[in-house]
């Protein structure tokens, strides 16, 4: 994030214009820790989303708000300031440090101050009362300073680089003679409060100057003069907030413009709020994209250990069928006790199951009727393990099938909080290693997520997005005498009709759903069962979105826009659903 010194002054004299004065709603959390203390002014409700906890570190006026929760910290932020008046935000110029001031009335002396600091690798958000902290983001001791609930704020320490408003050629010529072969965008970095690596840059290019050269005193004029107006056009509000983009990629926004980007393409933004949820976005999506790179790997890795296994179990199977040709083996030696000689190693016999002769390996230690005993043992034997593997190899059957279903689930996933279902999904089946348990309230969130639509008769159809919330919708949330949809032999969402006799148009705009959510939705024709969700049963220790059917119809549809359909055909044997 390009937040430096100068982007952060910048913002918080936009924020003072469109915040002061406004009365505080509310005080919550999204999944991922982000902070949002929501405002109210005269015709406009405001949401200022504030990181901390977790990168990004960053805080500006969001368009958009997540699932809503709250921890213990945020409860105790919005039992001090809901219903106070925003009345002041301070912020010594160019620091990463700002106050916001809250009271009774917007008349009246704060009675609450939320400090924020941005730093870098330490980042802070603390409540205090203007005598002693409340609470606090990151509790903590330094020699410096206490970050403690019951203690006095103390400020973060101060930088001995210099005021940018200071900046003096004489003095800016001694500290860069002191490193003469150090590069100017790094002593630029380096000695001057609030300019980043981009800032340094940028002065550079304005300045006519190779960034990667070391100083010269000829340049120090130059360099005086553009950050001279960097600093006042900071100072007097008058930012340019814009973004660069490398084809479709967001490549950096800043408060004013990068000439020295000049090759990007370039998209003027209507506040600097807008630039950096616009950086946020981008990031969130990148991080959404590793991150499903990851557990992809992980679930392939899985199924390929899985596939293997099946294969070895497979062959194990074909062994372990040898049970019926060793009983076999055993009524021959019995029908033909008579025939066998006293320390005999191979016997050639008639097999009374089919007549023909077969030799027989003989224990010549044993007598003939012990051999057949010895016979009759491993075909128990074998007949019990082939019932062993063959367990084996559904448990393995099921378990790719999950997996394939999990897989499909990533694919559609399209923001952190599904994919964090899905995490806690694959934790909750041994595939990760477990956290500690969600509460309630995390069911009822899923609850509120689910894909909603209606068809051209109003009637409501509810989408799960993952295992999780098929099961939660399917056995928990659906009505029982509702109807149940789902493609058949694919990986795909569980779809619910609500309404227990709906016409055809109904049935087929639902059937449509179903076949566009799940993984056959390439394909020209698709099979989509459905029947009452009464009908439908939890496998008994199955992998979650995993049930089994009766009493079912089946639409055979095209999953494209306009869908056409065959007749319903009818079925009635059980089937085991795939998720």
């Amino acid at each position: 994030m390009n937040l430096d010194g100068f982007f952060f002054t910048a913002l918080i004299k936009e924020l003072e214009t469109e915040l002061t004065g406004s009365r505080v709603e509310e005080v919550y959390t999204d999944s991922d820790n982000k902070l949002y203390l929501q405002l109210r002014a005269p015709g406009r409700t405001q949401k200022l989303m504030i990181s901390v906890i977790s990168p990004p570190f960053t805080f500006f006026l969001a368009e958009t708000v997540g699932s809503k929760n709250r921890t213990g910290f945020t409860q105790v932020l919005r039992n001090a300031l809901a219903g106070k008046f925003l009345t002041k935000i301070t912020n010594s110029a160019f620091d990463r440090w700002a106050s916001f001031y809250f009271a009774d009335t917007p008349d009246a002396s704060p009675a609450y101050t939320l400090e924020l600091e941005l730093m870098g690798r330490q980042n802070d958000l603390t409540l205090t009362d203007n005598t002693k902290i409340i609470a606090t983001s990151r509790i903590g001791d330094s020699e410096q300073r206490t970050l403690q609930p019951g203690h006095r704020f103390t400020p973060p320490p101060t930088s001995n680089k210099l005021k940018p408003q200071d900046l003096s050629a004489d003095y800016l010529e001694q500290l860069l003679a002191q490193r003469p072969a150090e590069k100017i965008a790094q002593s630029l970095v380096r000695l001057v409060f609030g300019v980043s690596v981009v800032l340094a840059t940028e002065i550079c290019h304005r300045a006519k100057i190779d960034p990667r050269q070391p100083a010269n005193i000829d340049d120090i004029p130059h360099l005086i003069q553009v950050i001279n107006v960097l600093t006042m056009n900071c100072l007097e509000n008058n930012v340019r907030p814009v973004a660069y983009f490398n084809g479709n990629e967001l490549h950096s926004i800043y408060w004013t413009e990068l000439t020295h980007l000049h090759e990007l393409r370039e998209e003027r933004l209507a506040s600097l709020s807008q630039a950096l949820a616009l950086q946020f976005s981008a990031w969130r999506n990148q991080q959404l994209i590793k991150d499903k790179q990851n557990i992809a790997k992980h679930i392939h890795a899985r199924l390929k250990r899985t596939e293997k296994k099946l294969g070895k179990q497979l062959k194990e199977l074909e062994t372990a069928k040898n049970h019926q040709q060793f009983r076999e083996i055993g009524d021959t030696l019995l029908a033909g006790l008579y025939q066998i000689g006293k320390g005999q190693s191979t016997v050639e016999l008639i097999n009374p199951h089919n007549a023909k002769s077969m030799e027989i390996r003989l224990n010549p230690e044993l007598s003939a009727s012990e051999n057949a005993q010895s016979y009759y043992r491993k075909a128990r034997k074998y007949k019990d393990a082939a019932k062993i593997v063959q367990q084996q190899i559904n448990k393995s059957r099921q378990l790719i099938n999950y997996l394939e279903s999990l897989h499909y689930s990533l694919e559609q996933c399209k923001n952190s909080a599904e994919l964090e279902e899905i995490i806690t999904e694959m934790r909750e089946q041994g595939l990760f290693k477990k956290r500690q348990k969600k509460s309630a309230k995390g069911e009822a969130k899923l609850r509120s997520e689910f894909i909603r639509q209606q068809t051209p008769l109003g009637e409501n159809v509810l989408i799960g997005k993952n295992n999780r919330q098929n099961d939660l919708l399917t056995l928990h949330v659906a009505n029982k005498n509702h109807i149940w949809l789902h493609v058949r032999d694919y990986p795909g969402s569980h779809v619910i009709l609500e309404t227990p006799d709906p016409d055809q148009n109904s049935l087929e705009y639902a059937a449509s759903l179903a076949a566009w959510h799940s993984k056959a939705r390439g394909a020209a024709k698709v099979e989509v069962v459905y029947t009452s969700v009464r009908n439908v049963k939890k496998i008994p220790g199955g992998k979650p979105g995993m049930v089994n059917y009766y009493n079912y119809r089946s639409l055979v549809i095209d999953p494209r826009a306009h869908m056409q359909t065959t007749p319903a055909t009818a079925g009635g044997t059980p089937r085991e659903d795939r998720q």
